[in-house]
């Protein structure tokens, strides 16, 4: 029987399988990113979901389908989180329609690089560069008012010669597209949440309790019941 080696723990085939199968994963290299170690990003749902937040050393996908669903919150949050942590984010801007007034503390927007493109080409030749520079915990690409016909035209090795730099650098990666564009992500998730104009006065710590997400691929709790 064919035997793999997964984290110096052999797994024969069918467990294997089992494996590739819970995760959406399609090598040993990409389940071993989904089994590592994590960033918080301090929203619950997404914390809870991946068991303690997002891979690091990996390419992360969030889908954001409606304007009303948070997508811009999550953002927002993710740029917050790396200031707590007292490091450094990359927020890769593909049509340049990133507010930063929209961010609660201002404190926050200096531990942010904020590069400014006018498309999705320009966007991934910047990602590149970033993607090996270790001042960098988190890579944020906002993809999401990108025309899905640009989108769809990226070559597949594009994204993973992205996710090679990631696991290489030990950086968090997330793209935050509008529909599922990435082929490479070892997590996929799609926020399912519905905002009303309502709750633009409610408390922001409120808001973030209110983020529902639906996971369409990656999991660590797979692993975590494997072992």
């Amino acid at each position: 029987m064919k035997e793999i080696s997964l984290n110096n723990r052999v797994i024969d085939k069918t467990e294997w399988q089992k494996l590739c199968s819970r995760l959406g994963a399609r090598s040993a290299t990409e389940v071993a990113q989904v089994k590592g170690p994590t960033y918080p990003t301090r929203i619950p749902d997404i914390d809870q979901l991946l068991g303690g937040g997002l891979p690091f050393g990996a390419l992360s996908e969030i889908v954001a389908p409606k304007a009303s669903c948070g997508g811009s919150l999550v953002l927002h949050l993710l740029i917050e989180s790396t200031y707590l942590r007292s490091s450094y984010a990359a927020l890769i801007d593909a049509k340049n329609s990133f507010a930063p007034d929209s961010i609660r503390d201002e404190a926050h927007l200096r531990h942010l690089y904020w590069a400014r493109c006018r498309n999705t080409e320009d966007a991934l030749r910047v990602c590149d560069i970033l993607s090996s520079d270790r001042n960098f915990a988190l890579v944020l690409i906002d993809l999401r008012k990108a025309e899905p016909a640009s989108l769809n035209r990226i070559p597949s090795n594009r994204w993973y010669r992205l996710q090679r730099a990631m696991q290489k650098h030990g950086s968090t990666c997330v793209a935050l597209t509008s529909q599922a564009s990435i082929p490479a992500a070892t997590i996929r998730l799609e926020l399912h949440t519905q905002f009303s104009l309502d709750d633009l006065d409610r408390p922001s710590d409120h808001l973030v309790t209110a983020i529902k997400v639906k996971q369409l691929r990656g999991a660590i709790e797979a692993t975590q019941r494997l072992a």
